[in-house]
């Protein structure tokens, strides 16, 4: 072994300004990359929320009918779920307040028209398993995002079960009929 240092490349050692222009531009790349994965993190942290939000819209919507199920609020001695949903916050209590089960936001992001509450829109089924939705005995909700791909890429169902169910669709569209039978056979994904 010997002590020597290496020989200088020829020509003599390299230019400060190319070392430290090298490294800058080192430095920039890895700051960009560090910013991309921060925007990517920020937006899959987002996204996240949006689809709690999503279902926590709907489970709260379960709860709701089943309160509202309770209760013969028209007075028509018949127990039945309340069609349409913004019942669920209309509907005047025996003092003549309005019961508000659910928030004004959910009532208004009724339909494809309706203002998205995070991100989503919320409609009525109409079938279950391809029968027409008895509202005395049964309820179901489908929320679907405002702008596909945007606000959400899941589409969600939740019935008198009180399960959410989400599946991608590849596309906003209001799900008319719920799958009774076996919603995962269907491809559906029990929300978590």
């Amino acid at each position: 072994m010997s002590d020597e240092q290496p020989p200088e490349p020829a020509g003599g050692p390299e230019p400060l300004g190319r070392n430290f222009l090298g490294t800058l531009l080192a430095v920039l790349g890895l700051l960009t990359a560090a910013g991309a994965v921060g925007t990517l993190v920020f937006a899959r942290w987002a996204e996240r929320k949006r689809l709690a939000n999503a279902v926590g819209s709907l489970r709260a919507y379960a709860v709701a009918q089943t309160i509202y199920h309770r209760n013969d609020w028209d007075g028509n001695c018949i127990l039945e779920y309340a069609t349409p949903y913004s019942l669920l916050a209309t509907t005047l209590d025996g003092t003549g307040a309005p019961i508000m089960l659910i928030d004004q936001a959910l009532v208004r992001a009724a339909g494809e028209n309706g203002q998205p509450r995070y991100g989503y829109r919320f409609r009525e089924m109409q079938t279950i398993g391809g029968t027409e939705i008895n509202w005395v005995t049964d309820y179901a909700l489908c929320a679907t995002p405002a702008a596909y791909g945007r606000t959400g890429r899941y589409t969600f169902v939740v019935n008198t079960s009180g399960t959410v169910f989400y599946k991608d669709l590849g596309r906003s569209e209001f799900v008319k009929d719920f799958p009774v039978a076996d919603p995962t056979a269907a491809g559906w994904k029990i929300a978590e």
